[in-house]
């Protein structure tokens, strides 16, 4: 699998790579590198990692006017990309038009030699985005023995040779979905416990989305065009939950009444928006606290007017207050709590999706 990238108006390459196609547990190559990119129009900071049949490219960008990524990949291969913000527009090779890529949605697409122009816009906010190259028969093989991928309509498109654009299939952006990505960035384990992290990491971001397919069903009665705005007010919340927005805020981005905003988001996630805004909150502050920062860091970093008002709420949420959630307390009755509260133990799920 041959991947190319560079910027056009600079003729600048950041990646040239010809990745053997096949699925290893023991690859050949496993390397990553970060590079700080600074133009007049243009600065932030570029990663990659790849491995055999594996690459994942992230951009965090500052950029002063419109510039254009250039991407040319040959072979059979899945392309998932998360635009989580930033204005992106796609130009294929032979087509007239740009198509506008709408931040905050885990698209997937199963292409062949990809050649496309990708221009990035000025914006007030910066350009982050995330993207996974995945060789057709690395993606087969890693999911073949899984069970609940038999049912899978984008695993069964891609074994068929069935081409599917973007657009074919999303995902909501979600906290699972950007720590998921996160953890491989950051995957710091070295030899084959590093690639098996990879694996299963990889692994665990097909089931979320799977599950995402499984469980969306738009009510009897609601438009399509409000399902879809509310599905961007989930977007909105999981990007600002850090801020606390109010449901006017919400409701006047999206271009949805308040109205049918409450009773649809209802609806459809089966809990408030308030409720949806605390579970963000908390499962932030969980993480960070686990990590051993402060108290108080926490409760100001996740926009608590005081800290007294964010350990009610953690208390509230997780029966535990923060204090009690020291790692070493972790196997204590208060830390299971924790764990299942928050939704950790992964085999429940794998168990439950199983028997779909």
């Amino acid at each position: 699998m041959f991947i190319n990238v560079r910027i056009k108006e600079v003729d600048k390459e950041f990646l040239h790579i010809n990745l053997l196609d096949h699925y290893t547990e023991a690859p050949d190559l496993n390397e990553k590198k970060e590079e700080i990119v600074n133009y007049d129009f243009l600065d932030g900071r570029y990663f990659v990692y790849y491995t055999d049949g594996f690459c994942l490219l992230r951009c965090n960008y500052e950029l002063a006017y419109k510039c254009t990524d250039i991407i040319k990949i040959n072979d059979d291969y899945i392309h998932i990309s998360l635009l989580a913000s930033g204005s992106y527009k796609v130009l294929k090779k032979g087509a007239d038009e740009h198509t506008k890529l709408t931040p905050g949605s885990l698209s997937y697409a199963y292409l062949r030699d990809h050649d496309v122009e990708m221009e990035m816009s000025a914006e007030e906010e910066p350009l982050h985005y995330t993207r996974i190259f995945l060789s057709r028969k690395f993606y087969l093989g890693l999911l073949e023995n899984e069970n609940w991928i038999k049912k899978d309509h984008f695993y069964k498109q891609v074994k068929a040779g069935k081409y599917l654009d973007f657009g074919s299939f999303r995902v909501p952006m979600n906290y699972n979905i950007v720590e998921i990505l996160n953890s491989i960035v950051h995957n710091a384990h070295k030899g084959a416990l590093g690639h098996y992290y990879l694996l299963s990491k990889l692994k665990e971001l097909f089931l979320i989305s799977h599950i995402f397919k499984l469980e969306k069903v738009v009510p009897s009665g609601m438009k399509a065009t409000d399902y879809t705005k509310i599905e961007h007010a989930r977007i909105f919340l999981e990007k600002n939950y850090k801020k606390n927005p109010t449901i006017k805020q919400v409701s006047r981005t999206v271009l949805l009444n308040e109205f049918k905003l409450k009773s649809g988001f209802k609806e459809v996630y089966r809990q408030t928006m308030h409720s949806y805004i605390t579970e963000l909150r908390m499962e932030h502050a969980r993480k960070l606290l686990m990590q051993e920062s402060a108290v108080n860091e926490v409760s100001a970093l996740l926009g608590y007017k005081n800290v007294s008002h964010f350990i009610s709420s953690f208390r509230k949420h997780f029966g535990v207050t923060p204090k009690q959630l020291a790692i070493t307390d972790l196997f204590t009755d208060a830390g299971k709590a924790v764990c299942l509260a928050a939704g950790l133990l992964f085999n429940d799920v794998l168990a439950a999706v199983c028997c779909i």
